[in-house]
């Protein structure tokens, strides 16, 4: 699922959204960061939902539902064509 050694993304939920860190393109670190706005978020997990060998993004928001961010082969994921999960409202994810 891409080359994400030694520093693999990371999505920090927070209560108005979720922020996610990116390594850089030395993989000495990490710099870019991408927000995704929610209303009340409460989790936030990679997995590879579609089995393209990317991971994409599960957010789960108690007001606003649930949601897939694809990534893609850059590993970084849009709030474009993502994919609405049929729930109301939730507070945690379970991928596996």
């Amino acid at each position: 699922m891409g080359d994400y050694d030694p520093y693999p993304p990371i999505a920090l939920a927070a209560y108005d959204g979720v922020d996610i860190f990116y390594p850089n393109a030395g993989n000495t670190g990490y710099q870019d960061l991408t927000e995704i706005s929610g209303t009340q978020v409460w989790d936030a997990e990679f997995a590879d939902m579609n089995n393209d060998g990317f991971l994409d993004l599960v957010v789960v928001d108690n007001s606003d539902g649930a949601f897939i961010y694809w990534g893609s082969s850059s590993g970084t994921w849009t709030t474009t064509g993502k994919t609405s999960l049929s729930t109301t409202s939730g507070r945690g994810a379970a991928i596996g």
